[in-house]
């Protein structure tokens, strides 16, 4: 054997051992399962939401007013009830409850494609179904890690977690493009048709991945508060949720800040936007995949990931040009991924069973407070500055609000 074979046998090994590492969840049959059926579904989830906005736009004459209210109505539930789903998770299990959201977000999909094949499609209606959506999607975003934990042995934790952000991440990359091509080729009656049709595959696959049945606690009986006093006096999570919370002003909102710098301040057509979005794309994906193959939690990590996206916000203030800021949205989409992962495998790994419903829900709302935040006020403050100078502003907040959690929440509680 010549010593370049022997160095490329060596090296295909290390490369497999990588993949086997980052891919380690999959060794576990229900994981496997499972991930199969929430590809699907995030997918179809992305896509709903892209042909929900389009038809929005479309009924009421291009109205972004109408568009930001369908949104917002489509967020009042995780905000009214959040943290009630875990109360509910933890009585009936939170597979059970993920499966309830899959068959709402089904329902709905269907209704609203028989509402436009039967030429019956309104602002109402849309309005209306765009609320119950909401209350679907909130029982699968608060759902979806607590659901991973059942599936794969504790040491897998962290890369189950990691993996499943992976998956919510290929089909925010995915479902959007497979929405646009059916909307402009065939309408709107196919995607939320093949939305729907995801959806119920999903249930039947949470339906049938068997495992142990879930052993109703006594203290959900007294609701949030044992939850609510678990995450208090732990010495991490009070400090990884408020870290979670305020990093989420900037990490999801990134799109939306990227483009109205891009429109406004680099005078940018929708080809660069959508370069933008695939920007993030390739740093989340990134993001998620080194986490995985990490398998750790690390409050470190989530410190840093909140720390990277608010640097990354003021940066985009001494970008020259659009190359430049195209590199960091790629570093951004890595540090906001980092920040979720290793918050919410942190918080997985530390709730205990039967408080796991509870706190992953609490932690879910935290998480994804930011979104209706932090848009807008930066929409007001990019008024009233410009683009760029907004998402400075803002990332220079979540600096000062991380450095806070470390002196209060972190070195303080731990001394």
């Amino acid at each position: 054997m010549t010593q370049g074979t022997y160095g490329e046998e060596s090296a295909g090994r290390g490369l497999l051992a990588t993949l086997a590492r980052m891919f380690s969840s999959f060794a576990d049959l229900r994981f496997r399962r499972y991930a199969l059926g929430a590809q699907f579904a995030y997918t179809g989830s992305w896509m709903i939401q892209l042909s929900q906005s389009l038809l929005i736009l479309e009924l009421s004459g291009g109205s972004g007013a109408l568009l930001g209210l369908t949104l917002a109505i489509q967020s009042l539930p995780l905000l009214l009830f959040g943290p009630w789903t875990g109360v509910l998770a933890d009585r009936i299990g939170p597979r059970r409850v993920l499966m309830v959201g899959e068959l709402v977000m089904m329902t709905v999909a269907t209704t609203q494609a028989v509402f436009i094949a039967l030429g019956l499609a309104s602002i109402t209606s849309v309005l209306v179904l765009a609320a119950l959506f909401g209350l679907g999607s909130l029982m699968e975003q608060t759902m979806r890690s607590a659901v991973v934990v059942d599936l794969v042995s504790t040491g897998r934790i962290a890369n189950a977690v990691s993996l499943n952000a992976l998956f919510l991440q290929l089909g925010r990359f995915v479902g959007p493009a497979v929405g646009g091509v059916l909307v402009a080729s065939t309408g709107f009656v196919l995607p939320f048709a093949v939305g729907a049709a995801l959806f119920g595959g999903f249930a039947i696959v949470l339906a049938t991945l068997g495992g142990p049945r879930h052993a109703v606690v006594a203290s959900v009986s007294r609701g949030l508060g044992p939850a609510l006093a678990f995450i208090k006096r732990d010495p991490v999570l009070p400090e990884v949720l408020v870290i979670a919370a305020v990093g989420g002003l900037v990490g999801p909102n990134f799109v939306t800040f990227a483009t109205l710098i891009l429109t406004e301040d680099f005078d940018a057509g929708p080809e660069q936007v959508g370069l933008a979005a695939t920007a993030l794309a390739v740093g989340t994906i990134a993001g998620a995949l080194v986490a995985a193959w990490r398998n750790s939690t690390s409050v470190v990590l989530v410190r840093w990931g909140a720390v990277g996206v608010g640097v990354l916000a003021i940066l985009a203030l001494a970008s020259p040009n659009i190359a430049v800021y195209m590199g960091t949205l790629v570093a951004a989409g890595f540090a906001a991924m980092m920040l979720v992962t290793q918050s919410g495998s942190t918080v997985q790994a530390r709730a205990t069973a039967e408080l796991r419903g509870r706190v992953s829900a609490v932690f879910s709302v935290f998480l994804l407070i930011g979104i209706p935040v932090g848009a807008p006020v930066f929409g007001v403050l990019a008024d009233s500055l410009d683009p760029r100078s907004a998402s400075a502003v803002l990332g220079a907040t979540v600096l000062v609000c991380v450095l806070f959690a470390w002196l209060t929440l972190g070195r303080a509680r731990r001394s």
